[in-house]
């Protein structure tokens, strides 16, 4: 650069001698402003790259400086204002005295009016009602349910600091220097739910994406928000209703998650959702060296955040939420496993766990408030069980041993035998170990020390089921889609991760067409294609368990092959996954994989390609599949399938179009013989 000067006339000028410029990152001192310069840029780019690209951001939303808190919280009540009045949404007081009496059936008319009414609000939740059972009445009174959520989220902050859990790694800043562009906000609200609860102003995704479709406002007013740090004070008001975990009152404690490995241990924290310090989500961001305006926005959430927890005779008073993340919110997950970060990474550091090859140990696992310990050794489990504690005792978090269990698998000679030595403490308090006969839920799924998941009663669990939709009061149509939607995927959870037999999936998938069948009032030779060929193609869409179930575990199989981490792939080679995949692939195909799993195409396994293969043998009926053909891809002969109400027909309709599809109308066998006596009647006289 020196010698580059005499070119371009530019006078270079010496810095003053010493460290008058010191780095912010590392504090490393230069003795001029351009030696500091280049040091950030070759040392800390991240932050060099937010220091030039925040006035462009500035620069890209038009505006000249970050709008100010007050002009912010402005317009959006004007907007929240203006929105409800055009939707004409009331928001509801707060109702106080005697709760309303809920109306209760007692005619059958009276049952199905109220299960279609249900039906018609949500689907989805008219599916829970069914299969789990009207939820209990809240026997609690308001004044209590208020006083115990006061006590939990105004409580005091135990948070002392994370100096224990040393340097953590950065994250990548670079997403945050780009404004919010109006496609991310229409993908953000088409990926919300659409029975979505709406918060205290009675907004839902279908005001927003009616008031704003090309989600151009939206991005305009969100980038206010992110480049001001600062959340409106109308939107950190919240409303949380209460779920009951079971549905039946005698189950009482027992709907309570447990969890753990020890040599697997099963760990729990203590409602650790609700308990989370503030602090701890600040100081986790800070140390990972998030962005400054990130860090102020994040802040600027638990900042001044009220929450009123909804009841049978109203909703409670406002009560400040000083711990917790907020119920409902999509940011709550990520803010809570950025807060148990520091706990990982502590154990990966300092923990003693289990070798998986070389090198590479693995000491724990974790999915939200459930965490999994696995180690070598009973001594290193519970030096991972002193460092939890640790971590608890200075983020403020607390950990709950009622709640956990595990259990140790220890070799002797040619025998392996379970819990040999004392249970491990936690808190100073004993953990349960698990008996040969107990099992312990995780991720919906049951562990049990000797079968790992233990592989559910298929038949009789699927019978449950279905019987409990058949005797619901809906319609035909309605049960369809109920086994569609909600039944066979919740089975299709468990059965992808136990070791089910083909036999035993295909004897399900028999139970069901068996049911289905009958439903519809369909002869039971009536070609399975009519049932599990795709809706777009004319069938009726539903899952095949026979299929889907090894395609999804051959998927999932693959994918921990092919995973970028270490740790993942070297459980795969020592699992010795890809001799499963070679079995599944030829079970499933019919045909050996490539030698290379890398040039194995997953779109083969789609069930878009499963339901095609249905279709094909469906179309090759020698009676049924006559003029099938012409109902692949045709969206007008197809409409009707998917909710007959909708396109006008009935019930009885819609059963005889599909037997007209296969080519079984049902007419009498007597008719011929009664046009046969005429014709010889007529010519008789």
């Amino acid at each position: 650069m020196a010698c580059h000067a005499p070119r371009c006339s530019v006078t270079l000028t010496m810095g003053q001698t010493g460290n008058e410029w010191a780095c912010p990152t590392c504090g490393r001192g230069f003795a001029s402003k351009r030696g500091l310069t280049q040091h950030t840029r070759l040392a800390h780019l991240s932050v060099h790259l937010e220091d030039l690209l925040r006035p462009a951001l500035l620069r890209a939303l038009d505006l000249d400086k970050a709008p100010s808190r007050r002009s912010v919280d402005r317009e959006t009540w004007k907007l929240v204002t203006r929105l409800q009045k055009r939707f004409r949404i009331r928001v509801g007081r707060p109702r106080w005295g005697r709760p309303k009496v809920r109306w209760t059936p007692r005619t059958k008319r009276g049952k199905f009016k109220k299960m279609q009414m249900e039906w018609s609000r949500s689907p989805k939740k008219a599916a829970k009602v069914v299969l789990e059972g009207e939820p209990p009445d809240c026997k609690i009174s308001r004044e209590e349910i208020e006083g115990h959520y006061r006590a939990l989220w105004e409580a005091e902050d135990n948070f002392r600091s994370l100096d224990v859990c040393g340097a953590l790694p950065p994250m990548d800043n670079s997403p945050f220097m780009v404004p919010i562009s109006p496609l991310e906000v229409v993908t953000a609200l088409n990926n919300m739910k659409p029975d979505s609860s709406p918060g205290p102003d009675g907004l839902t995704r279908v005001h927003l994406k009616v008031f704003d479709p090309t989600g151009t406002k939206l991005a305009a007013i969100y980038n206010r928000w992110l480049v001001s740090g600062h959340i409106p004070e109308s939107l950190k008001k919240g409303l949380t209703t209460l779920i009951p975990k079971a549905t039946d009152p005698s189950m009482g404690a027992k709907g309570i998650r447990g969890r753990t490995w020890g040599l697997r241990k099963y760990h729990h924290l203590a409602r650790a959702f609700d308990t989370v310090s503030h602090r701890l989500i600040e100081e986790s961001l800070l140390r990972r060296r998030a962005d400054e305006l990130v860090v102020q926005l994040i802040r600027d959430t638990y900042t001044g955040v009220e929450a009123s927890v909804k009841t049978p005779s109203g909703p409670t008073g406002s009560i400040p939420l000083r711990l917790g993340v907020k119920q409902g919110d999509p940011l709550s997950l990520l803010l809570f496993n950025l807060a148990l970060d520091p706990l990982l990474y502590l154990l990966d550091r300092y923990g003693e766990g289990l070798t998986v090859a070389g090198d590479q140990v693995l000491t724990a696992m974790a999915y939200a408030d459930d965490l999994v310990l696995v180690s070598d050794r009973w001594e290193g489990m519970q030096r991972c069980l002193d460092i939890t504690e640790t971590f608890c005792l200075t983020s403020g978090l607390k950990a709950n041993p009622s709640k956990c269990s595990g259990f140790m698998l220890s070799a002797t000679g040619r025998r392996t035998c379970l819990n040999l030595r004392d249970a491990w403490s936690l808190v100073g308090e004993p953990i349960r170990l698990l008996s040969e006969q107990e099992t312990t839920p995780y991720l919906g799924v049951d562990i049990n020390p000797w079968l790992g998941v233990k592989s559910p009663d298929l038949s009789t669990w699927l019978e449950g089921l279905l019987a409990k939709v058949g005797r619901a009061k809906l319609k035909t149509s309605q049960r369809l889609h109920m086994v569609r939607t909600y039944v066979l995927p919740k089975v299709l959870y468990k059965c992808d991760f136990s070791d089910l037999k083909e036999t035993q999936l295909k004897e399900a998938d028999k139970q069901v067409r068996k049911e289905v069948k009958k439903w519809l009032h369909l002869e039971p030779h009536t070609c399975d294609g009519l049932l599990y060929a795709s809706q777009a193609n004319g069938g009726l869409g539903l899952p095949k368990l026979a299929t889907q179930v090894p395609a999804t575990r051959l998927k999932r199989l693959i994918t921990m092959i092919n995973s970028g981490d270490e740790i993942t792939n070297l459980m795969a080679k020592r699992l010795d996954l890809e001799a499963e995949v070679r079995r599944l692939h030829k079970s499933l195909l019919h045909r050996d994989p490539p030698l290379d799993l890398d040039l194995l195409l997953l779109d083969s396994l789609s069930s878009r390609k499963l339901k095609q293969g249905e279709f094909d043998r469906w179309k090759a009926h020698t009676t049924q599949g006559k003029g099938v053909e012409v109902f692949k891809g045709d969206k007008i002969s197809n409409h009707w399938l998917r909710d007959p109400a909708k396109s006008g027909l009935s019930e009885k309709e819609f059963i005889h179009a599909l037997k007209l599809r296969v080519n079984l109308t049902g007419l009498e066998s007597r008719l011929p013989f009664v046009r046969l006596r005429m014709q010889i009647s007529s010519s008789y006289y």
